[in-house]
């Protein structure tokens, strides 16, 4: 799945910090992932200041593949229904939405 930085930290937050065995064990994997490397720390100099992160604007929209199984789509999508269902997504919510909606239909 193609995400941003912005959506690979949405995505990290989004999943669920407690469930089932199985459901933390598709979790655990799938923040392996979602979670920037040493070199994608420093290459988009993403800083964390006042608890807030940022990253080189030139880099907002840089697209990485990143391999959720099917098993985290699934995961991440009932956490953003959820979400939708209690009214509290956000506008930030929109693409990551659209593309985890996208990729469990394939």
């Amino acid at each position: 799945m193609n995400l941003t930085i912005a959506e690979r930290f949405m995505a990290q937050n989004t999943l669920p910090p407690q469930g089932t065995l199985v459901t933390l064990r598709i979790v655990m994997e799938a923040q392996q992932v979602l979670g920037l490397s040493s070199d994608e720390i420093a290459r988009y100099k993403v800083v964390t200041k006042d608890g807030r992160t940022t990253w080189d604007p030139e880099h907002a929209a840089t697209l990485f593949d990143i391999p959720l199984t099917a098993a985290a789509i699934e995961v991440l999508k009932e956490e953003l229904d959820k979400l939708n269902a209690a009214a509290k997504l956000t506008f930030n919510h929109v693409p990551l939405f659209e593309k985890v909606h996208a990729a469990a239909s394939e």
